[in-house]
């Protein structure tokens, strides 16, 4: 499969997100608003080619979902409640800014804004009313950080990026293991309840780890070298590539796109024949999962059946697996064009 081929996949992923769409932005098979179905919506739509319907998606956010503090509510699933509470509100800043609309961008990220330690840089895990009482983790700080970048705010940007190479340094067995959170005292947290562990550890050695506890801290790392200069950024980010690299099955799998992208965004900038291979072998396996119809289930690679009963989840797959192919794709295809 080539770069021409992710980018039909990722057409056709946004051409069945359009059609799901009634007039006031709503997806036409749910009928309360969450903030797990569209929060994608908007970023993946736009790159697509459909600005009027990423317009929609954020029209329903500011009617529905945005709160008077720059919040978004409700949330159903666990994940955005209480394990990596501001990456939903990091999409809506990197699709506010990228559709231009400020009323959303604006209000979102002065919220995320509140949720930073201001002296590591770190973002909260999950928000608390007690200034700097939280825990941080990586993907909540890489996410925040792409959205730090998307607003122009290079300052905080650079602080995630600064707390990204303090959790790096601290790793106590990077061979073996990746710890991806701080404790509210801002201490490695390397001990946890078992079915905590998937949020809290990625270990070498086990197939089938949360990838994007490293794939997005890599991918954010790439993205604000290019907006600061920094080459230090860049030697950062190939430390996070380099670990997940180590890793079994590392480029299989759901949460496998964001690593996907950085590579991608590498290729274009350095021309590395690796990178170009690994953003295949991430676009590649996430097409495959992709449903006749353009669609992909949240029980990743299942077929949608045809009374399949769609919930925020499959929104929250379709959207995110349409937005990955279509990052990849395009950055492959414009180093390939160019060369």
């Amino acid at each position: 499969m080539n770069a021409s081929d992710l980018w039909e996949s990722a057409v056709k992923g946004a051409k069945w997100l359009a059609s799901q769409q009634e007039p006031d932005g709503r997806w036409r098979p749910l009928r309360s608003p969450c903030v797990d179905a569209y929060y994608k919506g908007s970023w993946a739509l736009n790159l697509m080619g459909y600005p009027t319907q990423a317009h929609h998606c954020l029209n329903y956010a500011v009617r529905r979902l945005l709160q008077p503090n720059g919040d978004l509510l409700p949330r159903r699933h666990l994940w955005h409640r209480e394990i990596h509470y501001l990456y939903a509100n990091a999409y809506f800043v990197i699709g506010g800014a990228r559709t231009g609309r400020y009323d959303v961008q604006q209000p979102t990220l002065a919220y995320i804004l509140s949720q930073q330690r201001p002296a590591s840089g770190g973002f909260a895990s999950s928000p608390s009313a007690e200034n700097g009482a939280f825990s941080c983790d990586s993907m909540s700080t890489a996410a925040c950080g792409l959205a730090a970048l998307a607003a122009g705010r290079l300052d905080v940007a650079s602080c995630a990026a600064r707390w990204l190479a303090n959790l790096a340094k601290e790793q106590p067995e990077p061979d073996a293991a990746f710890y991806t959170t701080t404790d509210a005292e801002e201490r490695l947290v390397t001990s946890f309840a078992e079915d905590d562990a998937p949020w809290r550890v990625v270990r070498t050695d086990q197939p089938d780890q949360t990838w994007y506890a490293v794939g997005l801290p890599f991918a954010f790392l790439v993205k604000a070298a290019q907006a600061t200069g920094q080459r230090s950024l860049l030697a950062l980010a190939g430390w996070f590539f380099d670990l997940q690299e180590r890793c079994v099955n590392a480029w299989e799998g759901p949460s496998s796109g964001k690593a996907g992208w950085g590579c991608a965004e590498l290729y274009r900038m350095t021309g590395k024949a690796r990178y170009r291979e690994v953003a295949l072998q991430v676009g590649a396996y996430i097409a495959a999962a992709q449903d006749a119809s353009g669609a992909w289930n949240s029980d990743f690679g299942r077929p949608v059946a045809p009374d399949h009963p769609f919930i925020p989840q499959d929104f929250d797959a379709s959207a995110e697996f349409t937005l990955w192919l279509g990052e990849i794709a395009s950055n492959l295809l414009a180093r390939e064009r160019q060369d």
